[in-house]
């Protein structure tokens, strides 16, 4: 009887040649693993079904087959956000009647509620580490963290699957920073690029407010 295993150490090869009469045992299939190093993977019903098969051949007879594998790595799972807040910029404007198109209403700014809920965030997993036949363990590559930044005016809940505003405000995202500001600050005019403002809390404008736009803190 003799063990073969695989360079790659993932699978071990079993060959049994039926020099006598005598049956085979599966006791000595077994034992003849242990000494060869196999300590992972036995596949028990493979070595039953081995040695029977033996068993029913003249002397003479061999056989040879698979009996142990290796378990894979397993990558761990990436991390994700789902916002729960729907968050948009309309770069032209928000349709109004009869089908047309508003250019001065560009729903350029999202209320946020303190507490409120903004995003959940599944984290990501470790993986699960794999073993050759011979137990040696084999590294997995965990997950990577979701792409998102808690900015000022938000706050991580629930072990970090869960992103809260901390005030209330106006919801901002910028790449993957996510972030409410306690004011609404427009760096230039109120105009075709930011649309009219319909907002609760102070509005710092550092340009002037255009023809045709306005302004409305509640």
């Amino acid at each position: 009887m003799v063990v073969k295993i695989k360079q790659d150490r993932m699978s071990a090869i079993v060959e049994i040649d039926r020099t006598l009469d005598e049956p085979v045992l599966i006791q000595s299939l077994l034992h003849a693993l242990t000494e060869a190093g196999v300590m992972h993977g036995v596949d028990d019903a493979a070595c039953n079904e081995m040695v029977a098969a033996i068993n029913v051949q003249p002397p003479g007879g061999r056989l040879s087959g698979i009996v142990a594998r290796g378990s894979l790595p397993v990558a761990g799972e990436d991390g994700s956000v789902k916002m729960a807040v729907e968050y948009t910029r309309n770069l032209i404007g928000l349709p109004g009647q009869f089908g047309a198109i508003d250019f001065h209403e560009r729903g350029s700014f999202t209320p946020i509620d303190k507490d409120q809920l903004i995003a959940t965030i599944k984290l990501p997993t470790e993986g699960v580490t794999g073993k050759d036949v011979s137990g040696n363990e084999l590294s997995t590559i965990p997950g990577t963290r979701a792409s998102l930044t808690a900015g000022q005016g938000t706050k991580l809940e629930a072990g970090g699957t869960e992103l809260r505003a901390a005030r209330h405000g106006d919801l901002r995202c910028t790449g993957d920073v996510v972030e409410v500001l306690d004011i609404i600050k427009v760096s230039g005019n109120v105009d075709y690029n930011i649309g009219s403002i319909e907002c609760d809390g102070p509005v710092r404008v550092e340009g002037d407010v255009l023809s045709g736009f306005h302004i409305r803190s509640h």
